[in-house]
C-alpha cells in the first residue's frame, strides 16, 4: 500500500516580542519624525519674523552720522569734522507699509493652516497604511484558519486513498492545493514586511526595533449625508489655498493704487553739520529739519497696464475658483456614492461568507460519507478563505475612501461602528 505524505505548514507570523504601538502612537512618531512638518514649522516662524521686519519700517529711524573732510587749494588748506544725531521717518508711501503688513499677516496665517493641513494629511496616510498592514494580517489569518482545514482533511485523504476511494489525481490535486496556500503565505509575509518597512521609515524606527502593530479593521457606516458634505467644500484646503490667493489679488490692487501716491520723509538733524548745506560755520552745532515730497506723474502708462494685468488675473483666479469647486462637488458626490455602494455591498459579502461555512460544512460532512470527492471539498475551503478576503478588502476599501473624502474636505467625518 502506497504512502502518501502530506506537507502541512502553519502559517508563521512575526514574533509577538517587541514594542506594541497603537496607531494614535504611531502618528505622534510620524508627526515628531516628519522634516516636512518641520520644514513648514520653520516658514511658519520666519514669516513670523518677516512680519515684524516689516512693521519696523513703521517705525522712525536714528542715529549718529561721523564726516572727516580735507579741502585743498593752491592757496590753502583745511579740514573739518561733521557730527550729527539724525532721526528720519515716512510720513506718507501710499499705504504700502500697511499693504505689506497685510500681506505678510496673510502669509503668516496660510503658513500656520498648511502646517495644520500636513499634519492632518500625513495622519490620514499613515492611519491609511496602518490599516493596509492590519488587512495582511488579516490575509494570514484567513490562510492560518485555511492551513487549519488542510490538517483536517489530511487523515480522511490517507484513509480513503489507502482504501482505493481516491485516485492519484485527488491527491495531487490536494498536494497543489497546499503549494499554492504556501506561496500565498510567503508572498503575503514579503508584502507584510514591506509594508512595515514603509511604516518604519515614516516614524523613524529602525526594522531591527521589532514594533508590533494591533488593532482591528473597523465596520464602519457614515453617518452624515451628501448635502452636508457639500456645504462643507468651502473649507477644503484646496479652496482655502484659492482664498489665500484672492486676497493676495486684492492687497495688489491696493499696491497698484499706491504708485498714483506720492512719498513724504521727514528728517531732524542736530549737531556740527555741513556749513555748505545750512550756512552756518560747522564749528558752531545748529539744527536742521527737511520734508521731502517724491511724485511721479507719469511712467510710460505702466501703472495703468499693472492695473490691466490685475484686473485679468482677478479673472483669471474667480474661473479657476469656480472649477476647483465643480471638481470638488463631483469627488465628494462620487466618494460618498462609493461609500454608500460598499456599505451594502459589505452587507452581502458577510451574507456570502456566512453562506461558504455552511458549504464547507455540507461538502466535508458529505466528503466523509463518500459522496463528494476531494474537488469539491477543497473548492469549498477556498469559498470560505475568498468570502472572507473579500468582507475584509471591501472593509478597507470603505476606510480608504473614506480617508480620502476626509482629505478631500480637510476635517474627520462623522461614522459609528456597526456592532458584528
Amino acid at each position: 500500500m502506497k504512502h502518501i505524505s502530506i506537507l502541512l505548514f502553519l502559517v508563521v507570523i512575526f514574533p509577538v516580542e517587541g514594542r506594541k504601538l497603537t496607531l494614535v502612537e504611531l502618528q505622534d512618531l510620524a508627526y515628531k519624525n516628519s522634516k516636512n512638518i518641520k520644514a513648514i514649522d520653520l516658514e511658519l516662524k520666519i514669516s513670523s519674523i518677516n512680519k515684524k521686519m516689516a512693521k519696523a519700517r513703521m517705525y522712525p529711524k536714528l542715529g549718529l552720522e561721523l564726516e572727516r573732510e580735507w579741502l585743498y587749494s593752491s592757496k590753502q588748506e583745511s579740514n573739518e569734522s561733521l557730527v550729527s544725531l539724525y532721526s528720519e521717518i515716512n510720513l506718507f508711501n501710499g499705504f504700502r507699509d500697511q499693504n505689506l503688513i497685510k500681506k505678510l499677516g496673510l502669509k503668516k496665517n496660510y503658513k500656520e493652516e498648511q502646517l495644520k493641513n500636513s499634519i492632518y494629511i500625513l495622519n490620514k496616510n499613515l492611519e491609511d497604511l496602518y490599516y493596509q498592514y492590519l488587512y495582511i494580517k488579516k490575509k494570514l489569518t484567513i490562510l492560518q484558519g485555511e492551513t487549519k482545514r488542510i490538517r483536517s482533511h489530511k487523515g480522511y485523504i490517507e484513509k480513503r486513498f489507502s482504501s482505493s476511494l481516491i485516485s492519484d489525481s485527488d491527491v495531487t490535486q490536494f498536494e497543489l492545493y497546499q503549494k499554492e496556500i504556501e506561496s500565498l503565505k510567503n508572498h503575503l509575509l514579503l508584502e507584510k514586511r514591506q509594508m512595515l518597512s514603509h511604516i518604519y521609515i515614516i516614524i523613524g524606527e529602525s526594522v531591527e526595533s521589532e514594533i508590533r502593530l494591533e488593532g482591528e479593521i473597523p465596520h464602519l457606516k457614515l453617518k452624515t449625508d451628501v448635502y452636508e458634505l457639500l456645504k462643507s467644500i468651502d473649507k477644503s484646503p484646496s479652496l482655502k489655498t484659492m482664498y489665500y490667493q484672492k486676497q493676495l489679488i486684492e492687497l495688489n490692487q491696493m499696491n497698484i493704487t499706491a504708485e498714483w501716491l506720492p512719498r513724504v520723509d521727514l528728517k531732524a538733524e542736530h549737531g556740527y553739520l555741513d556749513e555748505i548745506e545750512t550756512g552756518i560755520s560747522s564749528d558752531m552745532r545748529s539744527s536742521k529739519v527737511s520734508v521731502s515730497l517724491n511724485w511721479e506723474f507719469y511712467s510710460g502708462r505702466r501703472t495703468s497696464q499693472k492695473q490691466e494685468i490685475h484686473n485679468l488675473d482677478k479673472r483669471k483666479h474667480y474661473f479657476k475658483q469656480q472649477d476647483e469647486k465643480i471638481n470638488l462637488k463631483i469627488l465628494v458626490n462620487n466618494l460618498f456614492g462609493r461609500i454608500k455602494l460598499l456599505e451594502e455591498t459589505i452587507k452581502y459579502e458577510e451574507q456570502n461568507e456566512r453562506l461558504a461555512n455552511k458549504l464547507y460544512k455540507q461538502t466535508f460532512s458529505e466528503y466523509k460519507k463518500g459522496i463528494k470527492d476531494s474537488s469539491a471539498l477543497v473548492d469549498s475551503s477556498r469559498k470560505i478563505s475568498n468570502a472572507q478576503n473579500r468582507v475584509f478588502k471591501r472593509k478597507l476599501d470603505y476606510i480608504e475612501a473614506k480617508l480620502k473624502l476626509e482629505r478631500t474636505l480637510g476635517y474627520n467625518l462623522s461614522f459609528h461602528r456597526v456592532h458584528e
